[in-house]
């Protein structure tokens, strides 16, 4: 869905390890290579499917991640970092994998998404993780590349999904246009300005 995102230059210096986000009740840690078998059972489960197949295997999931590696250089020339971060509850000793969160990409324009397990939805946990990650997102350094211009963050979610749109709207993400997304669905795209 990127594709439907305007271009933006990139202003923001992505750093080569993101430090890990603390909420009231979530722990968001950088993803790391280790968390595939964790992030395979969240992105396995049909439910999780309303923009992406489910995965096979964990080699689905390790593809994935990997495709979260940025390619397009951020501010300061920098490529292959990323700032995706694996959701944990703070008070859960195990340590289990409920989402993932985080940049998607810089190009066309640097857009977020997010998911969590079912069992965990209705909580607030989406909405309490991608305001921890719009937060970090705003402390970043930047550089300025175009005097004026409005820097700004996008998302888009399925129009079905009524729970993923009011985390956007809680989160501040204003609703812009709607597509065809490539199943037939109505795709809603949302953008938040970056002060």
């Amino acid at each position: 869905m990127a594709e439907h995102f305007p271009q933006q230059t990139p202003t923001v210096i992505i750093p080569a390890t993101p430090e890990c986000i603390t909420t009231e009740r979530l722990l968001l840690r950088p993803m790391q290579k280790t968390d595939a078998p964790g992030i395979f059972a969240l992105r396995s489960r049909p439910a999780m499917s309303a923009l992406f197949p489910p995965d096979q295997s964990v080699q689905d999931t390790e593809k994935w991640m990997r495709g979260k590696l940025l390619t397009t250089p951020d501010a300061s020339g920098a490529i292959h970092r990323q700032f995706q971060f694996v959701i944990m509850q703070i008070d859960d000793p195990s340590g289990q994998i409920i989402g993932t969160t985080g940049l998607n990409a810089l190009s066309p324009a640097a857009s977020i998404g997010y998911g969590l397990l079912p069992e965990f939805h209705g909580r607030g946990y989406a909405t309490e993780a991608v305001g921890g990650v719009v937060g970090a997102w705003r402390r970043l350094a930047r550089v300025e590349v175009e005097p004026g211009m409005q820097e700004r963050l996008f998302a888009c979610c399925n129009k079905e999904n009524r729970g993923s749109a009011r985390v956007l709207e809680k989160t501040g993400f204003c609703r812009y246009d709607e597509v065809l997304g490539d199943k037939g669905e109505i795709v809603v795209l949302w953008r938040l300005d970056v002060p």
